[in-house]
This record gives C-alpha cells, sequence and structure tokens, in this order.
C-alpha cells in the first residue's frame, strides 16, 4: 500500500469524489479517523465516525467528502487513481466474487445427486431434504453425507390429536429413496400427552409407502399414555442394515432408552425397497376405548445420522 497519501494525526482533507467513487481508509487498530460527505447526496452524513483498521467506502455520489485523522496518522486513496493499488484490487474483484460462488453448494434435489457427482459435484445444498426448505449433503468415499453429520428430516410444529380406536398415522417423515443408507440411524423423539378423557393409547411405529397408510410395523411401541399417566417423552431410534432390513437401535416403552428383556429381530418382513422407492416412517395412535378422551401428539422430531 506505498501509493497511499498520509493525513497526519490532527488534521483534515476534503477530498472530490465523482459519482460512484469510493474511498479506502488504512490506519492502525489504535488509532481513529472520521469520514463525512460535505456535499452532494447525503450531504452531512457522517459515513465513519471511529474508524480503525482498512476499509473501503462508498461508492459515494459527486460531491466533496472530509477526512479527518482524529487520532493518529491515516493513509487513504481514492478509486480510479491511476497510481492506486485499487485498480489491481479492481482487476481482481471479479475472480474474487468467482471464487466466492464456487465455493458456495449447488443447489438440487436428492433425485438429481447422480448427475452432480458425473459433474465433479460433490457439495450440494438439497432443497427436498430437511426442515428450513432444505440441507447441505457432502459427497466422499462413494455417499451422500448430511454437512455435521446429521440433518433434521422433519420437526411437528402444531399438536395432532386422536379421539377414536381406529389407529390413525399422527406423523411422518419423508425419506427420498436412498436417502436411508446403510449404517445411518433415524431417531424419533416425541412428547405425547392425554389431554382430557379416561383412556389408554398405544404409540406405534411403522414404515409405509404411503404417508396416511400405517405401514410395516417398525417392532417399538407403548401403551404407557394413560389418564393415570398423561404424559409421554420417548426417543426411538432404527439403524439401516439393508435396503429392506432395518435393526432395533432403541428399545420400545415409555422411554426407548434402558434394557429389554428379550432380543428384537431384524424387521425383514414387507419393508419396501427404501433404495427404490420414498419411504415414510411413522408414527401412530389408537385409543382402547374412544370414549371421550383425547389424545394429543405436541411433539415429533425425526433425524437422520450418517453411519460412516
Amino acid at each position: 500500500m506505498a501509493n497511499l497519501t498520509t493525513l497526519s494525526s490532527g488534521s483534515s482533507v476534503t477530498l472530490t469524489v465523482t459519482d460512484q467513487q469510493t474511498i479506502v481508509l488504512n490506519n492502525g487498530l489504535s488509532d481513529k479517523a472520521r469520514l463525512q460527505v460535505a456535499t452532494g447526496p447525503g450531504a452531512g452524513a457522517v459515513v465513519a465516525d471511529n474508524h480503525r483498521g482498512r476499509r473501503v467506502y462508498g461508492p459515494f455520489g459527486a460531491g466533496t467528502v472530509t477526512l479527518s485523522a482524529v487520532s493518529g496518522d491515516v493513509r487513504y486513496e481514492l478509486s480510479g487513481d491511476s497510481s492506486s493499488p485499487l485498480a489491481d484490487d479492481a482487476a481482481n474483484f471479479d475472480n474474487q466474487i468467482a471464487s466466492l460462488l464456487a465455493a458456495l453448494p449447488v443447489t438440487s434435489t436428492w433425485a438429481n445427486r447422480a448427475a452432480l457427482v458425473s459433474a465433479g459435484t460433490t457439495t450440494a445444498f438439497f432443497t427436498d431434504v430437511g426442515v428450513g426448505g432444505g440441507s447441505v449433503w457432502t459427497y466422499s468415499g462413494g455417499r451422500w453425507r448430511p454437512y455435521a453429520g446429521q440433518v433434521v428430516l422433519k420437526n411437528l410444529t402444531s399438536s395432532v390429536t386422536q379421539t377414536t380406536t381406529t389407529r390413525a398415522v399422527m406423523d411422518f417423515c419423508t425419506l427420498p429413496a436412498g436417502l436411508w443408507q446403510d449404517g445411518d440411524i433415524l431417531e424419533c423423539r416425541f412428547y405425547k400427552a392425554m389431554t382430557t378423557g379416561t383412556d389408554t393409547d398405544t404409540t406405534e411405529s411403522a414404515i409405509g409407502t404411503g404417508s396416511g397408510t400405517f405401514g410395516t410395523s417398525l417392532g417399538l411401541s407403548t401403551a404407557a399414555l394413560t389418564n393415570t399417566n398423561p404424559v409421554l417423552s420417548a426417543i426411538w431410534r432404527w439403524r439401516r442394515v439393508s435396503n429392506t432390513t432395518i435393526r432395533h437401535a432403541g428399545i420400545g416403552g415409555a422411554t426407548g432408552l434402558g434394557s429389554a428383556g428379550a432380543l428384537l429381530s431384524d424387521i425383514t418382513a414387507s419393508v419396501p425397497d427404501m433404495d427404490g422407492i420414498t419411504t415414510y416412517p411413522q408414527l401412530s395412535g389408537v385409543l382402547t376405548t374412544g370414549a371421550g378422551a383425547v389424545s394429543s401428539l405436541r411433539a415429533c422430531t425425526w433425524t437422520l445420522i450418517a453411519g460412516a
């Protein structure tokens, strides 16, 4: 920055700027400088009142700007000065922007992941996976993984109630074909309440080929929610073994944690091909008598955790 002009401590200078010009200030972190528009668009506006370090200000409209070295010397330059290193900055600007854009993930959908790999893309934002409009994934070692190792697939935002003796799907998440991969853990955390009446609510888990029709049982269930035990909070987990085999990574019951008195067998019968079609892990509820009680699913979060 040898071509910068130095303004001595305690001094001021009025700089004439043309339309769209910028000003670079560069001083020590313990020094202070002030920059104010004197004439032209925004006259009187204080652009910088306590400047330290190096920064580009503007662009300004045609007029004048007053620079004051409040404490310590300040060095400055105007864009467009042929002797200024800003010329080099401008020449490199497009390359800097291009590099920044190249570092951002490509926006796509999960179904296009193979095409992305073929094109050499290894980081992508999939708009159809995850809450908030999508999630970032990276490709390495032959598979895609969610950024930071896990992704929240769905988070229930309003309560769902059950009042009948007909089993109903109360919540589900969507697994596009191939999303749940071998070794990955699928986790469901939920909170239920018996808000009124006298009854027993049985909560069951399943995976289906549709979101609203209860599918193949995932083996974890509990009938712990009753009018005398009106609050239920549990964490249920499963690990994918293959595209048609699922293994329990937790136990049933009121918490999903702890120990069980018998080994839970792998789920193999009637498991839909998770690599071939979209599947829907589900959480259901059914009342024993349906005589006026209300069971409410007040929270439910589905999370996919990469296994490798």
